[in-house]
């Protein structure tokens, strides 16, 4: 028992250090929060009480301007309806056609 003890405590005193030296080299990414920056929201798909549409995926094209937006019905439901903004995300087109087996898919 005792030498169990012995490795545990050597051990816990081996990895603090190294725990340590590992987060320490881990790079601090910024946090911007836009919440309150409500002229900054663009909706792009409201939901309402019957149908929640989320997880959102978007692409921006090598452009810096066009992008699309495709996102679920109801959670994890069928993927597929699909949007277009030309202007990096400001406004957005009406619902685009996709493919018939996207339904298929689920979020």
């Amino acid at each position: 028992m005792k030498r169990n003890v012995t490795l545990l405590t050597l051990t816990a005193l081996l990895l603090s250090p190294l725990a340590m030296l590992h987060a320490a080299e881990q790079p601090k990414l910024p946090t911007v929060d836009l919440s309150h920056d409500t002229h900054r929201h663009v909706i792009i798909a409201q939901g309402t009480a019957a149908v929640y549409q989320g997880h959102p995926t978007t692409l921006l094209l090598p452009d810096g301007m066009t992008m699309f937006c495709v996102w679920t019905l109801n959670h994890g439901g069928p993927c597929g309806p699909m949007k277009r903004s030309d202007d990096g995300g400001k406004t957005w087109s009406k619902l685009l056609p996709v493919p018939d087996n996207w339904r298929e898919a689920k979020g």
